[in-house]
């Protein structure tokens, strides 16, 4: 198994509710387990990782039922995800781990009911995380709205 750093570990929960889904972080004795559907085989005799050893999937967003991973070879381990589960679709949707549980906080404190609220949140959000990622981090909070709203 790969070396995993401690502060992966490090969190407040380990599942925060976004509307209908979650963001749900694996224990740490569960991690190699979540490897397996990351893996390919090229042929009988070599198995090779989707993106390389420097990730490592470490929860899965249910929302949109993409999976969570940090990136082990930079030290403030940013997190990245597949867009809609699609191997060739990995994107960084936070510079690192602590900016990242910083985000999920702001969303889970959020009244996502109310629209004024997601605006301002967005707004915040802007400042924080990757621009290429906004879209991403949008999708998440308007989803919650939408099932809020229904």
């Amino acid at each position: 198994m790969m070396e995993i750093p401690v502060k992966l570990f490090d969190r407040d929960v380990e599942k925060i509710k976004v509307g209908a889904g979650a963001f749900c972080f694996f224990p740490k004795e569960n991690l190699e387990e979540a490897q397996v559907g990351y893996l390919y085989e090229k042929d009988k005799t070599e198995s090779k990782r989707w993106v390389g050893k420097q990730f490592v999937v470490i929860g899965q967003n249910s929302v949109k039922a993409e999976p969570i991973i940090a990136k082990l070879d930079e030290p403030s381990l940013p997190i990245y995800t597949l867009i809609n589960n699609e191997r060739d679709s990995l994107e960084k949707v936070s510079h690192s781990f602590d900016e990242y549980k910083k985000v999920l906080n702001k969303i889970e404190k959020t009244d996502l009911y109310r629209r004024d609220e997601i605006t301002n949140l967005l707004g915040e959000l802007k400042e924080i995380v990757p621009k290429d990622s906004m879209y991403y981090w949008e999708n998440v909070v308007l989803s919650a709205y939408d099932y809020y709203a229904d």
